[in-house]
């Protein structure tokens, strides 16, 4: 069962998945897991760059059954801007933006959980840790990201050797999600493991009319939808991330959550794939492309026949015990 409880300007919401707490005077957000253990804190006002910015605004908030709506009222204008969150036993949805302005102004990124920094802004979603798929790809950086490592880049999630001018994807990485999770601040002593938070995964219930990036910077991470509507002339019926947020006891369990909730709540069907498909994809496979790339061949010569004697040297290791496939 979800509870909301107010006291004075902040508001608390628990569940037996996840306790969520909003400040209002510091417009700060709080997400603990099960035991109340911090997985991330951010600012919560988000920065609609194009458009009215919200830098000096009032903040108010309704609370409707399980949901609550902040929002942001501009002072130099009629402008009002209204971020939702709905709760449920074991997600939380980050539904779309509802943007009301009497000025129909040209969007060009929309930047979640920013801290204003003079006349510029940084990410200011802190865990010590996030998981960034396909951020990889080298010797020197993880998929999790230790963000006190002070790595700074904007990330397609899912990129990863794809090579070329600007943000590429690579096939078969996931594209739609991200992780944080978080430990104690004294995260190299003795027992801080047992003080490792659980994890959250931030998916999308539906893909956003725009581009997904993750900017990590300054030990902090930053959702951003890159619309640009002043090149492409394109107004989205639908402003910003529909987030669903899922919980587990780490990582792998929150993404594994996160799918699940996907097909109980109808959002995705899975797939039924025939007995004849099956059978293909559980059928052996022997790839060569270590002994091709080892013995530098030129594609040009990568032809049935070379392909045959490489598959015949790399089975007479295998038969000599240098390799051991159960």
């Amino acid at each position: 069962m979800v509870k909301i409880n107010e006291n004075q300007h902040k508001i608390h919401v628990t569940s037996p998945t996840y306790a969520w707490e909003w400040d209002a005077e510091t417009d700060i957000f709080n997400l603990y897991d099960a035991n109340l253990r911090l997985i991330s804190r951010a600012k919560h006002k988000p920065l609609i760059i194009g458009a009215e910015m919200f830098l000096d605004s009032t903040t108010s908030y309704q609370i409707k059954n399980d949901r609550i709506s902040i929002i942001y009222q501009a002072t130099k204008n009629a402008s009002r801007l209204t971020v939702s969150w709905f709760f449920q036993m074991d997600f939380i949805s980050l539904e779309p933006l509802l943007l009301e302005s009497p000025v129909d102004s040209d969007i060009a990124q929309i930047i979640y959980f920013p801290e204003m920094d003079g006349g510029a802004y940084k990410p200011s979603m802190y865990s010590h840790y996030a998981v960034v798929p396909g951020l990889c790809m080298s010797t020197s950086i993880n998929p999790v990201v230790d963000l006190h490592s002070r790595l700074s880049v904007t990330t397609v999630l899912g990129s990863g050797a794809m090579r070329g001018p600007g943000l590429t994807q690579q096939w078969g990485l996931p594209a739609h999600y991200f992780c944080t999770f978080n430990t104690s601040d004294k995260w190299n002593a003795i027992g801080a493991k047992a003080l490792q938070s659980g994890a959250a995964c931030w998916g999308l219930a539906e893909l956003p009319q725009g581009d997904f990036r993750l900017e990590i910077r300054e030990i902090g991470i930053s959702p951003v939808l890159n619309l640009r509507s002043d090149i492409w002339k394109h107004k989205p019926n639908k402003l910003g991330f529909s987030f669903l947020i899922a919980f587990g006891e780490n990582y792998h369990e929150a993404i594994r959550s996160y799918y699940k909730i996907l097909q109980r709540e109808k959002i995705i069907a899975p797939k039924n794939i025939s007995q004849k498909k099956k059978d293909v994809m559980l059928a052996p496979q022997f790839n060569t492309w270590g002994v091709e790339s080892s013995k530098a061949m030129n594609s040009r010569r990568v032809d049935r026949r070379n392909r045959q004697r490489h598959f015949q040297q790399t089975s007479t290791l295998w038969h000599e015990g240098s390799h051991v496939c159960d």
